[in-house]
Formats: C-alpha cells, sequence, structure tokens
C-alpha cells in the first residue's frame, strides 16, 4: 500500500468520525434544551449560536486555511471541539447544565466548527483524490453521519414511548 493511500484513509476514517461527533453534539445540545426548558425559542436560539458564526469567519477562516498550515489548524480545532464535549458531558453530570451554559458552549462550538470547515475541506482535495470523487466521498460522510445522529435521536424517543406505555390505562 503506497502512503498515499493510507494517508487517504487515515484522513477519511478521521474525517468521517469528526463528522459524526459534530452532528451527534448538535443533535444532544438540542436534545437537553428541548428537555430542560420545552421552549421553541430557546432551541431555536441554540441552533442559531451554532451555526451564526460561519458567516462572519467562514472567509477569515479561509484565508487562515490557505496561509497556515492546515493540519494544524484541524489539530487545533478538533482538540477544541473534543474539550467542548467534555466540558458539556462534564456540567450535565455534575447539574449545572442550564441554557445558558448550553448557549455558550453552543457559540464556541459554531466559531470553532466554522474556523474547522476550510481547513478539513481544503484537504479533501490533498488526499490524491480529483474534486468530484472528493465531493462525492463528502457528502456521502456528511449524509451517513446525519442519519445515525437523527437515528440516535429517534431510537431514544422509541424507548422513551415503548417505555411508558405500561402506565396508560
Amino acid at each position: 500500500m503506497t502512503p498515499l493511500i493510507a494517508a487517504r484513509r487515515y484522513f477519511w476514517g478521521a474525517y468521517s468520525f469528526s463528522t459524526l461527533g459534530r452532528f451527534v453534539h448538535g443533535m444532544a445540545l438540542s436534545w437537553v434544551v428541548w428537555t430542560q426548558t420545552h421552549s421553541p425559542l430557546w432551541l431555536s436560539a441554540i441552533a442559531l449560536l451554532s451555526a451564526l458564526p460561519s458567516l462572519p469567519l467562514a472567509p477569515v477562516a479561509g484565508s487562515m486555511a490557505d496561509r497556515f498550515h492546515r493540519h494544524h489548524i484541524l489539530l487545533i480545532t478538533q482538540t477544541i471541539g473534543c474539550v467542548i464535549a467534555a466540558l458539556t458531558a462534564f456540567l450535565s453530570f455534575f447539574g449545572y447544565l442550564n441554557p445558558y451554559n448550553l448557549a455558550v458552549l453552543a457559540l464556541i462550538f459554531g466559531i470553532v466548527t466554522s474556523i474547522d470547515g476550510p481547513s478539513m475541506h481544503s484537504m479533501l482535495v490533498e488526499t490524491g483524490e480529483t474534486v468530484s470523487q472528493a465531493v462525492a466521498r463528502q457528502s456521502l460522510v456528511m449524509n451517513v453521519a446525519r442519519s445515525i445522529s437523527m437515528c440516535g435521536l429517534q431510537t431514544k424517543l422509541f424507548c422513551m414511548c415503548f417505555s411508558t406505555y405500561p402506565y396508560f390505562p
């Protein structure tokens, strides 16, 4: 196996895992906000705070991806993303997770994702594939990760519905 093929497999595995983690984290934030507040306003605020930083930061992050070493940018952003997920789990475990903390975590997660995206997407072509192959594979990874994260939520809802079924008269 040539080093380029090994690097391509490593990159696509890491990219798949990272994308799955990003979608599951977003779904978990939405789920926790909904279970705590039952407010559509808070749910939309979390979604907005997660997505809004990409508007002003995407062009800046694109120039960063062109000027700096992409591997270092990805290493930093992926590490910060792991710290955010661990902090969310820590706050949830000890009962300190409230909608305001979730809003701050969602904003930081949105900033990190908006910086991570251009560097990750510019690495797609560096794997030695053509642009059409890279786009097709990236589309596959995104849709599979989105399906798995939604499947987890649907499984939880299914189990909750059937665990309460015996209590109905």
